[in-house]
């Protein structure tokens, strides 16, 4: 790349920062809310292993009528976390931030210690045994074709051996227990784990035959005119039907029902919930061009669980 084409980059990244700043005035247009960030309401420190996590709590009024606990886990998602903090903030509800930064700026993974030596895990992926064990080796450690169809394993950054990994589920397990007390929605409520992606990565695509989730998906409604960056994904029949609706002309958003268990085992908290009969919700959107439609898909929600006890939406 020449210096002649710098000009040009900075001014498409200074376009796309101006953009990102309207999108997020958009939001609390959206809202009804001012664009003040809301504070924790209360901050807990979670053991994870040698290493304190902090896990900031949201709840500005006690929301008895839709039974939703919102939680987000990746940290670097901050347009999902600000669009669910302003929409708690007006119309009630709890959630739950896990909180993971490196040099001061928000990061996806959580980095642990342990007996000296340093870890990083997505919180996406800890919530069984298996899916805890298959990410710590996917972070730290790659396979090397030797001789034949035989393979050794190399380890990054000087960790322990490739088997010595398995010796960290425990104690990563019982932070994800600690988790899961926290978001454990009351009878008939719902988990719902809000996130934000990225173009040409995890999409509504990675659902359908031959993309990474495929194995997963049970079947889905795909709206021609929305962006595959933006969709939902439930647990369950009920789930499915209370988001879609009685009247299914009006469905304006890609759905996505997960298959019943035995499923790949990932460790995620959407594969979690299935195999214990938890009702969760995935909110899925593209961190820019899809904030606004977030706040839409959130909205969404709370009012398909609020109508359920009322008759009417709020």
């Amino acid at each position: 790349m020449t210096n002649s084409n710098r000009p040009y980059i900075n001014e498409d990244m200074s376009r796309v920062k101006t953009a990102f700043s309207v999108i997020l005035s958009c939001l609390f247009v959206v809202t009804g809310v001012s664009g003040q960030d809301p504070a924790p309401t209360d901050s807990l420190i979670l053991p994870l292993m040698d290493t304190e996590i902090t896990v900031n709590k949201y709840q500005h009024t006690e929301d008895k009528k839709s039974g939703l606990i919102f939680i987000v886990l990746h940290h670097n998602e901050q347009t999902g976390l600000r669009v669910t903090k302003q929409i708690v903030k007006e119309r009630g509800g709890v959630l739950y931030e896990v909180v993971s930064t490196r040099n001061g700026r928000p990061v996806r993974d959580l980095y642990f210690k342990h007996n000296g030596s340093e870890y990083a895990i997505d919180p996406n992926r800890l919530f069984t045994s298996a899916g805890i064990t298959k990410n710590l080796r996917k972070r730290h450690c790659f396979e090397v074709l030797t001789e034949g169809d035989a393979t050794t394993t190399s380890c990054s950054w000087d960790r322990p051996r490739f088997e010595e990994f398995e010796n960290l589920v425990p104690g990563v397990q019982r932070f994800a227990e600690s988790i899961l007390k926290l978001i454990k929605p009351v009878k008939d409520g719902a988990i719902v784990s809000v996130h934000n992606n990225s173009n040409y990565g995890f999409s509504l695509n990675s659902y359908t035959h031959g993309g990474a989730e495929w194995r997963s998906s049970e079947r889905g409604i795909f709206f021609g005119k929305e962006d595959v960056d933006n969709f939902f994904l439930v647990t369950n029949e009920e789930l499915f039907n209370r988001l879609y609706g009685k009247d299914p002309s009006t469905w304006d958003f890609n759905i996505v029902l997960q298959k019943k268990p035995p499923n790949p085992d990932d460790g995620s908290l959407s594969i979690y919930s299935g195999r214990v009969g938890l009702n969760y919700i995935l909110i899925e959107a593209e961190s820019n061009s899809g904030a606004v439609r977030q706040v839409q898909m959130i909205n969404r929600v709370i009012d398909a669980f609020r109508s359920r006890d009322s008759g009417s939406q709020d």
